[in-house]
């Protein structure tokens, strides 16, 4: 079965511009069935619902071994900003390669 479409309203998406960003990107891959996925596409836009995000931040949380600041970033759910905060986190700043 073919993944749905990405809506048209939302553009044409960016690429990940850091491993980072390409880490999450298909961390959000295995959840979102939209395609393609951008960079900047916000996670509910996409028809991700509450559960799943909540599961995908549970998820980036297991595999790097953080904790995530939930309402900062569901305030503005995109992979650019779990990277941000990730790199927050990290103690490095996420300038783009």
């Amino acid at each position: 079965m073919q993944p749905p479409d990405r809506p048209a309203d939302l553009g044409e998406p960016l690429g990940p511009r850091t491993d980072l960003e390409s880490e999450l990107l298909e961390l959000w891959a295995d959840r979102v069935e939209v395609r393609p996925l951008g960079v900047t596409d916000h996670f509910f836009a996409l028809g991700g619902d509450s559960l799943q995000a909540v599961r995908l931040v549970a998820a980036a949380q297991r595999r790097y071994g953080v904790r995530i600041d939930r309402r900062r970033l569901f305030a503005s759910f995109t992979v650019t900003t779990m990277a941000e905060l990730l790199g927050e986190v990290f103690g490095r700043t996420h300038d783009p390669a």
